[in-house]
């Protein structure tokens, strides 16, 4: 594509103003634009060609995100590694943190996943927080922790093993699925994405029913998206498989289409788009996992008589609460 000259111009003044800095503010680039003649919608659209390229990265969902405009991607990926790793927590100045009143908070970040705000902060810088915390949310890697007093934040790929959440799916009336990428592969973060995404929806159900808080472990999760529905995901790395357990089977089917909604869209905005699975559903009565064709052959139901909801998914507006996460 040919661009007008200005255009470089305007991409070797923000290089060269930024002075060793990763970022510069969205203030500061609209002001170089301007001094070389550039209005501010020519400055999107060559910022907008600039971000597509990988010449700079200026992700605009929110208004936190809008205002960094990232040079140098390799500080945004040490930027997140520092709460996304268990091993940051080696490098932590103890006394400081016990100084500052965040040693419980380093505690729970760790051993519970959930961290606060002042950790997050004390991590990253005072300067930073807003643009990162929006960051984490928008590839789903973080998301709000609704179910207690004080304010947290979810962060899935920190959970530890947790027994008792692994052996939830041994009760038994629980109808299981099961996602299987075992012909291509399952890519570390995905189970941590759908995690973030159901928190997110079952946090909406929060806020209009008590439902009960999840329980969540590092290839586990048991969610209650609300009365009555109730999931049990797991996640088994050895055979690229993701499991649904469903407590109800009058329900199975819908929740069923919501979850590989939920996985539609991480693949869309996430993954680019190249996951690949198949589906098996077990037969409620001899236990038997089967395929879409064998469901249709046998008539199994809960699946058969909504085969329609089964095999596409059910047309939720999965982006109406990832859009809730930055309110």
């Amino acid at each position: 594509r040919e661009v007008p000259i200005r255009w470089l111009a305007f991409l070797d003044e923000i290089i060269h103003n930024q002075d060793q800095r990763p970022f510069l503010r969205l203030a500061e680039i609209k002001s170089i634009g301007l001094q070389i003649g550039m209005e501010r919608a020519e400055q999107e659209e060559a910022m907008e060609l600039f971000h597509e390229y990988g010449l700079l990265c200026h992700l605009r969902m929110t208004e936190a995100l809008k205002s960094f405009v990232v040079l140098n991607p390799q500080w945004l990926l040490d930027s997140l590694s520092k709460v996304l790793s268990a091993e940051t927590r080696q490098s932590l100045n103890v006394m400081e943190l016990d100084k500052f009143g965040l040693s419980e908070d380093v505690s729970r970040t760790y051993n519970k996943a959930l961290a606060s705000r002042d950790f997050l902060e004390y991590v990253w810088g005072e300067e930073e927080i807003d643009y990162l915390m929006d960051v984490m949310k928008y590839t789903m890697l973080m998301s709000d922790w609704n179910f207690s007093s004080e304010k947290y934040y979810l962060i899935p790929s920190l959970l530890q093993d947790d027994e008792a959440v692994t052996n939830n799916d041994m009760r038994t009336g629980w109808i299981c699925c099961i996602f299987d990428f075992s012909l291509s592969f399952l890519p570390k973060g995905v189970f941590q994405r759908l995690i973030c995404l159901c928190i997110t929806q079952c946090g909406l159900c929060q806020a209009e029913d008590k439902i009960p808080e999840p329980m969540l472990s590092k290839n586990n999760g048991v969610i209650h998206f609300a009365e009555g529905y109730t999931v049990h995901l797991r996640q088994n790395e050895a055979e690229s498989c993701l499991y649904m357990y469903v407590d109800n089977k009058d329900y199975a089917v819908e929740m069923f289409a919501y979850i590989r909604s939920m996985i539609t869209r991480l693949n869309s905005s996430i993954m680019g788009g190249w996951l690949a699975y198949d589906v098996f559903l077990e037969d409620p009565t001899s236990g038997e996992m089967m395929t879409y064709d064998e469901v249709i052959t046998h008539e199994v139901e809960p699946w058969f008589s909504q085969m329609s909801e089964v095999r596409q998914g059910f047309d939720i507006d999965v982006d109406s609460f990832i859009e809730n996460v930055f309110e």
